[in-house]
């Protein structure tokens, strides 16, 4: 069909942001047609809703108590591909394609599936601390769970608005409203939101993401790059899973550089990314040049 073809291309294409909203629906579909089976099968409603969010429960969302979580630990992963209703993936996956394009524009593809990954294991490890250690949180903790991407997406709406406070957005009704405003503004709705119970557990894990998202642009700005050790362990596991062979090695001779002229070398750069950067936050991105977009790319992914 040409649907796959095209779905296939697009996975292919080597947009992280794209892949991850194709393997996030592809998860939401493939567990939903395990409920479209039961249907057809003829059991009621009851049933269905009980062997669903059964084998959700059980199997994939993460738990909230320490007992469950040692007897299934793989949902620590597991759980950030889930969502429990089509609203819940629909505004989850809006939200990583707006701010994910915006943050690959600055940045490429290198840095964005390491912000989701360690965004979403920040906001699991603050919700399961606070489940542990909150009394009123604690009292519930043996029957609860979590799943959803939104930890790994606040990651990636910090990480934007971080690096770019003031680019502008379109948004319906209001108009164009700077990323900084944006991102203050879900940040203080998770927050006031906590002590309503309806779902303390995922505002919780939110600002966990958010948190991340903001500390690991703030140490890109000054040199410090997270995303190398994750993008290491994942190219070396997907060639494993690709089973290819890499490629020999080819040594090309250059005169190395000394540590005079790489460090004045390096500081030429990071100082002309300043200026750009400064440049944005007076008058927006698109007061660049094409010149300054290509070498803040460029820049960007050296890091």
């Amino acid at each position: 069909m040409s649907i796959l073809r095209d779905i296939r291309l697009q996975f292919s294409s080597g947009n992280v942001v794209t892949q991850l909203i194709i393997v996030n629906v592809a998860v939401f579909l493939a567990v939903n047609l395990v409920r479209l089976a039961l249907f057809f099968s003829g059991y009621n409603r009851a049933e269905i809703d009980a062997a669903f969010y059964g084998f959700i429960n059980d199997w994939l969302a993460m738990p909230l108590s320490v007992g469950r979580f040692v007897q299934q630990p793989w949902t620590l992963l597991t759980h950030f591909f889930l969502h429990a209703d089509f609203f819940h993936i629909f505004w989850n996956m809006i939200m990583l394609f707006v701010f994910g394009r915006i943050f690959q524009e600055f940045t490429g593809n290198s840095k964005i599936l390491s912000i989701y990954f360690y965004a979403a294991l920040a906001g699991a490890l603050l919700t399961f601390v606070a489940y542990l250690f909150i009394p009123t949180l604690y009292k519930i903790s043996h029957g609860s769970t979590m799943l959803g991407a939104s930890a790994g997406i606040m990651g990636l709406v910090l990480a934007a608005a971080t690096l770019v406070p003031d680019y502008m957005i379109g948004i319906i009704f209001i108009g164009a409203v700077r990323l900084k405003y944006v991102a203050a503004f879900v940040v203080l709705l998770d927050i006031i939101s906590i002590p309503y119970f309806n779902n303390t557990g995922g505002h919780i894990a939110h600002l966990g993401g958010a948190l991340f998202g903001f500390l690991f642009v703030t140490q890109m700005k000054r040199g410090r790059d997270w995303s190398k050790s994750f993008n290491l362990v994942f190219g070396w596991i997907r060639s494993l899973l690709s089973g290819r062979r890499r490629a020999r090695m080819k040594v090309a001779y250059t005169r190395k550089k000394s540590d005079a002229e790489y460090n004045f070398s390096k500081a030429q750069v990071q100082q002309k990314v300043d200026e750009i950067l400064d440049k944005i936050s007076r008058s927006g991105y698109e007061s660049l040049s094409k010149e300054e977009k290509d070498f803040l790319f460029k820049a960007s992914n050296k890091k």
